[in-house]
């Protein structure tokens, strides 16, 4: 499920914590991971915005399989950039770098763990 379309976002609640605003001109990706045990699947959401608050897109997404969070997170952040670049949001090249090195610790990561990954 995707939303596109400036949206205005009131500012969130002091017990929600504080969203730090991105430089002029720069957008913000934010995304999250829902675990549940009893089941066999992992839910995603992402939001991207600007410097002025607006909402530029959503998106939400069930992956199947069996995933601890921490391996859920880096999905998250996976589908996150995906969706920034099928947007066609602009990604700084330092944030490209970021994503390379991510990749990179993600698969050692795997590999010294020897996680198993059970998706359908």
């Amino acid at each position: 499920m995707v939303s596109l379309g400036p949206q205005v976002v009131k500012p969130l609640s002091a017990d929600v914590g504080r969203w730090i605003v991105p430089p002029v001109g720069s957008f913000k990706l934010n995304c999250d991971v829902a675990v549940r045990i009893d089941r066999d699947c992992i839910g995603i959401g992402v939001v991207i915005r600007s410097n002025s608050r607006l909402v530029v897109v959503t998106a939400s997404k069930v992956l199947l399989g069996s995933f601890s969070p921490e391996i859920g997170e880096f999905l998250a952040l996976r589908e996150g950039l995906l969706l920034a670049i099928l947007q066609k949001v602009p990604l700084s090249m330092t944030l490209k770098l970021f994503v390379r090195l991510l990749a990179f610790f993600l698969v050692k990561l795997l590999l010294e763990l020897r996680t198993v990954w059970h998706i359908r």
